[in-house]
């Protein structure tokens, strides 16, 4: 298993407690010995809770057609 991101935008509130974090991922999975690879885009909502940011929403959308290909 390998995942990487590569954040395009990242906006900081006003407040600085909260965060956007915009990009693209790509996966690497072998799960029957086989691998397969999915890249996508990605769009994380973080919040700072207690001086330690933690993600409040999470999306990921492949970039593989409907079905997985």
């Amino acid at each position: 298993f390998e995942l990487t991101f590569a954040p395009e935008q990242i906006v900081l509130s006003g407040s600085a407690d909260m965060a956007l974090d915009r990009g693209t991922y790509r996966m690497t999975v072998a799960p029957s010995g086989e691998t397969q690879v999915d890249t996508g885009k990605y769009v994380v909502v973080w919040r700072k809770v207690d001086g330690e940011w933690k993600a409040a929403a999470d999306i990921i959308n492949s970039d593989l057609p409907a079905g997985g290909g």
